[in-house]
């Protein structure tokens, strides 16, 4: 046999090869999908100031520990709050035994119910 009557096997080893690296491709992209983390904690967060009523956006690191630390006041007059779906802002109910206690003096701005007066314009 001559070497022009041998099948060319070139191909014949590349294709398994190509296919081989096709499916680890396909089953590394769906482990990491399947992998990935959820949604963590938010990063940040908004506040109010009780005293003032402003709404500032704050990372877990900038606030550290509630109440967080207004970096206008330099005191600790922010709680966090959330936006309902009318535009009202209110200070969740696990932060609200701090509005009678610690920050009973310095609060101008929340409600009974938690809810943000806001600063006069």
């Amino acid at each position: 046999m001559h070497a022009a009557d041998k099948p060319d096997n070139q191909h014949g080893r590349k294709k398994p090869v190509v296919l081989a690296l096709i499916a680890i491709a396909a089953a590394s992209t769906a482990l990491a999908m399947w992998l990935k983390p959820a949604d963590g904690p938010p990063t940040a967060m908004d506040f109010v100031c009780v005293t003032t009523g402003e709404i500032v956006r704050l990372t877990v690191d900038e606030a550290g520990m509630i109440p967080a630390r207004n970096r206008t006041t330099g005191t600790r007059t922010l709680l966090p709050c959330v936006c309902e779906p009318d535009g009202r802002y209110r200070v969740p109910d696990r932060y609200r035994p701090l509005l009678e206690n610690r920050l009973q003096e310095a609060n101008q701005r929340v409600t009974a119910d938690g809810y943000v007066t806001p600063p006069a314009s």
